[in-house]
């Protein structure tokens, strides 16, 4: 069972997980809210750019000239939604190892801690917040965005090998001699006149082609692209991340739906079924409990349902 009321709204209800615990000892009964079962906040609702403010995210995001920025997609919301299923899943295995049901405590104010554990243990062990640098990584000069011949480009040159691949590739030969032979902190202090070397040989091609031509000299590295551009892009193509359903596009829906981040060997995730409309199951599940039909439309008549 899954729930994401605020605060004991279930509870009382009568559905909290002494309630359904007492009838199903074996429930796995799983709690998604905001800040926690616990704690003085526990009942204070919340939506995603909410815990976005409250964990630092935010303040770790953007640049100093724009200060703190929210991230655009949910990530909090998409991020707690993993660390549910992934408890579900372990109290499920445990409870075909133990026989023992499992109370499941899901906070978005841990999940968002989680996304950012690097900034998190920066943070614990230094004292100090993580400097918002936005798309310029504060020590590294090739680790951030470039501008090219027609648009940006994201670089990924994060380890010394990897930045003196992208300094021979881009024919800075002596420098990348120089950076072959220093130590990772050394490679820091010259970010600023490193950056403005790399700079200055990018501006003479297409972003396009400086990703091929770095990808293949393994250098991380993409075209800063939007997001219909992602999409219709090869390697997405032939992946199964994103799935048709004739059931799903005739009854009104989009064309395709992403689906799952992971493929099987045999029996991948697919979408073979549109998502069921409000209410599509409510006799179902009724029935199932017990009810009869006369009971639910009695229910029904009183608008309990």
């Amino acid at each position: 069972m899954v729930q994401n009321y605020a605060g004991k709204a279930l509870a009382k209800l009568g559905l909290g997980y002494e309630d359904v615990s007492s009838i199903n000892p074996k429930i796995i009964y799983c709690s998604i809210s905001g800040f926690g079962q616990t704690g003085p906040k526990a009942e204070h609702p919340a939506y995603d750019v909410v815990i976005q403010a409250f964990t630092g995210l935010m303040a770790a995001n953007g640049n100093a000239e724009t200060g703190p920025v929210r991230v655009g997609p949910p990530m909090v919301d998409y991020g707690t939604g993993a660390q549910a299923a992934l408890a579900i899943s372990a109290a499920l295995y445990q409870r075909q190892r133990t026989g023992k049901g499992q109370r499941i405590d899901v906070a978005m104010m841990d999940a968002a801690f989680m996304l950012m554990s690097a900034f998190v243990t920066d943070t614990v062990t230094t004292g100090d917040a993580p400097p918002p640098h936005g798309n310029v990584h504060s020590r590294y000069a090739g680790y951030a965005t470039f501008d090219t011949a027609d648009r940006m480009i994201m670089l990924g040159a994060w380890t010394n090998k990897q930045l003196c691949r992208l300094l021979q590739t881009l024919g800075l030969h002596e420098r990348a001699a120089e950076v072959r032979k220093l130590s990772r902190a050394d490679v820091g202090l010259s970010r600023d006149a490193d950056r403005e070397l790399i700079a200055t040989v990018l501006a003479h091609k297409s972003a396009l082609e400086w990703e091929e031509v770095l990808n293949s000299a393994d250098v991380p590295a993409a075209v800063v692209r939007t997001l219909p551009e992602a999409l219709a892009h090869e390697q997405v193509t032939t992946r199964t991340v994103l799935q048709s359903c004739d059931a799903q596009t005739n009854h009104g829906g989009p064309d395709k739906l992403p689906v799952a981040a992971y493929i099987y060997d045999h029996g991948s995730p697919s979408l073979d079924r549109p998502p069921p409309k409000f209410g599509q199951h409510t006799d179902e599940v009724l029935m199932e409990a017990g009810y009869s039909s006369e009971d639910i439309n009695q229910l029904r008549k009183q608008r309990a349902i």
